[in-house]
C-alpha cells in the first residue's frame, strides 16, 4: 500500500523526532488523543494527531450548533486535528493524508473512547491559510482574537452528520478515583493493542 497511517504513542521516538520540528510548539496533550505516523511509499512521510476539542470558541460553536446548554455533552464528539506535519511535499499528498485521517479517526475514537465522531476542528497559525483543509472541504470559520498571532479556524462535519450528537462521557485523565483508575487501565490496554496497527484507504 502506498499510503497508510500507523497508530503510535506520542512518546514514539519516530514521532518525537518529527514533532519537535513542527512550527507549533509542543506543549503536550491532555485528555483524549490519538497519534499516527504517516507512511508513504515505504518511508515515514510525517505525523498527524487528533485530540480533545477546544472548550469554547464562538465561531466553532456557531458552526456545530454548540450552546451553553449542550456544550459538555457535545464536545466529546468533535476531534481537534492538533498536529499535522509532512516531510514529503508531493502534490496532493496532504489532502490524501487528511482524507485518510478523517476516515480513520471515527474507528479509532470509537475503539478507544466509545464515542461517535460527528465533526472535526483545527486551528492554523497565521499567516498560513489552511490550504490542505480547504482542499478537503473543511470550512473556514474565522480567526481567534486576542492573540499576537491569530489562529485560523477550520471545521468540518463527519460524513453523514449535520447536527451534533449529545453523549455522556466521563473523563478519567486525572486518575484520582477508583473508577477513573479502572477506566485508565482499560483504555491503556486498548491503546497498547492499537500500537502498530495500520490504517489504509
Amino acid at each position: 500500500m502506498d499510503l497508510y497511517l500507523e497508530f503510535c504513542s506520542s512518546g514514539d521516538p519516530r514521532y518525537r523526532e518529527i514533532r519537535r520540528n513542527h512550527y507549533v510548539a509542543d506543549k503536550g496533550a491532555i485528555g483524549m488523543q490519538a497519534h499516527f505516523l504517516i507512511h508513504f511509499r515505504n518511508e515515514i512521510a510525517g505525523i498527524i494527531s487528533g485530540g480533545s476539542s477546544v472548550y469554547r470558541v464562538a465561531t466553532r460553536d456557531k458552526f456545530f450548533g454548540i450552546t451553553n446548554a449542550n456544550r459538555n455533552n457535545v464536545l466529546p464528539g468533535i476531534v481537534d486535528n492538533i498536529t499535522f506535519r509532512l516531510l514529503n511535499h508531493e502534490k496532493n499528498l496532504g489532502s490524501m493524508v487528511l482524507a485518510l485521517w478523517e476516515k480513520t479517526m471515527p474507528q479509532v475514537w470509537k475503539e478507544l473512547y466509545g464515542l461517535q465522531i460527528f465533526g472535526f476542528e483545527t486551528f492554523v497559525e497565521g499567516p498560513r491559510k489552511g490550504t490542505v483543509y480547504r482542499a478537503t472541504n473543511w470550512q473556514y470559520c474565522g480567526s481567534t482574537k486576542g492573540r499576537a498571532t491569530p489562529l485560523n479556524i477550520f471545521c468540518k462535519w463527519a460524513p453523514g452528520f449535520s447536527t451534533p450528537i449529545e453523549t455522556e462521557y466521563r473523563s478519567y485523565w486525572k486518575i484520582a478515583t477508583p473508577e477513573e483508575k479502572a477506566l485508565a487501565k482499560e483504555k491503556s490496554k486498548i491503546r497498547k493493542a492499537l500500537l502498530g496497527q495500520r490504517f489504509a484507504a
